[in-house]
């Protein structure tokens, strides 16, 4: 999968994150020189993947990510790996 201008092979341990600003590849890491960051998601290409049925969430997820990153506000979607292969 093609985010920004990085390629990423995304398997089912792969988590998206959604902080109501952006969408981060949260499972995933780029680093440039001294810094790291996740990638970001498009929000056209997060809602495309919505729409398919690519990505999914549930209220698991949803209270991991409030226990992880300590906020109300915050969901982890995952990927269907059935559907994302039939996609490509």
């Amino acid at each position: 999968m093609k985010i920004g201008r990085n390629e990423f092979d995304i398997n089912e341990n792969d988590v998206i994150l959604d902080n109501g600003a952006c969408y981060q590849l949260a499972s995933r890491t780029i680093t440039k020189g001294w810094s790291s960051y996740s990638p970001v998601i498009g929000k056209t290409q997060f809602n495309k993947l919505l729409k398919l049925g690519i990505v999914y969430t549930n209220d698991e997820l949803k209270d991991e990510a409030v226990k992880r990153y300590k906020h109300s506000s915050v969901t982890f979607w995952k990927f269907d790996i059935e559907k994302l292969n039939k996609s490509e």
